[in-house]
């Protein structure tokens, strides 16, 4: 588990050191940071000198995990890839793809793809993603929160934001 990450500017070579503890209370993130999520916020993150975003996140073991010089965003949601992925696919993307698989297989459907100008973060909660859901009742497919899903998770906020599909 990490317990810190160092911010390191490229421009200024200002740096500084972000602990986990912080970082988790500063963000309106209801799971612990980790390299599936980072991504969801590593934008806020800026140069404390020069206030510019061209810098190096290294963990507590010094791996770069973030070089914002060299980034590369996800095909699926474009989001910032931590490196040192060689997928297309953020980590998030890549497991939705799995379990999208897993439940073409079980519905016997094939999940369509997530509209472009849809893919991202959820338009009214911010913390989770759009994700593509199937509804028994009326049997089609809709837009949803990732963040839905915590509904069951005691104490835990989840958000409802649906879209119909058109």
């Amino acid at each position: 588990m990490v317990k810190y990450f160092d911010i390191n500017c490229n421009d200024c070579a200002n740096s500084k050191r972000l602990d986990i503890n912080h970082l988790e209370n500063m963000l309106p993130m209801f799971a612990p940071i980790s390299l599936k999520n980072i991504n969801q916020f590593i934008y806020k993150f800026s140069c404390a000198k020069c206030n510019k975003k061209n810098f190096v996140l290294t963990d507590d073991s010094g791996r770069i995990i973030f070089d914002m010089e060299s980034l590369s965003l996800c095909y699926s949601c474009e989001l910032p890839i931590p490196n040192p992925r060689k997928n297309k696919l953020c980590i998030t993307c890549v497991e939705e793809g799995e379990l999208i698989s897993s439940e073409n297989k079980r519905l016997g459907k094939v999940f369509p793809d997530i509209p472009k100008n849809r893919k991202g973060a959820c338009p009214k909660c911010k913390k989770g993603f759009v994700v593509m859901r199937y509804s028994e009742i009326n049997k089609k497919f809709f837009l949803g929160c990732s963040e839905y899903d915590n509904r069951y998770v005691k104490n835990s906020t989840y958000c409802k934001w649906t879209q119909e599909i058109s």
